[in-house]
């Protein structure tokens, strides 16, 4: 093979790599910000919920040190741990329109979840002697 159709053949190879490329390397720029959004949305989120339950710990603590009385410590609890289930419906709302279809079931995943949220639940529970009395009181 001559030098000169041998230069020809490796721009023309470069050329085709360069043609099939371009459009996936814009694809995944334009699939970042989405991708970077919708994290940013999670994680407010998240940050709520964290809000909240730092809340219902202080309220628990403050309640367990007679600053407050219970008739305005159950209010105030109630009205938080509303909030509390409204923001984890919103998290799983979102997980729900922002995940792919996946092959695994959906409940298998949501399983996990519950039992994490219940695990962490058990834990407060346990930590918190008057949340504890509470919770048994209702139950």
């Amino acid at each position: 093979m001559e030098p000169a159709s041998l230069v020809i053949t490796v721009l023309l190879i470069l050329g085709a790599v360069v043609a099939v490329l371009t459009p996936l390397a814009r694809a995944r720029r334009q699939a970042a910000p989405k991708a970077t959004e919708r994290q940013r949305q999670r994680d407010a989120l998240l940050v709520y919920y964290q809000q909240v339950t730092s809340t219902l710990r202080d309220l628990d603590d403050d309640a367990q040190a007679g600053k407050l009385d219970m008739a305005a410590y159950e209010e105030e609890r109630e009205r938080w741990m509303q909030r509390g289930v409204a923001v984890l419906q919103a998290i799983e709302e979102f997980e729900k329109r922002t995940t792919p279809a996946t092959n695994a079931t959906p409940d298998a995943a949501h399983d996990s979840v519950d039992e994490m949220i219940e695990d962490a639940v058990a834990k407060y529970l346990s930590s918190h002697p008057a949340a504890e009395a509470i919770a048994q009181e209702r139950s």
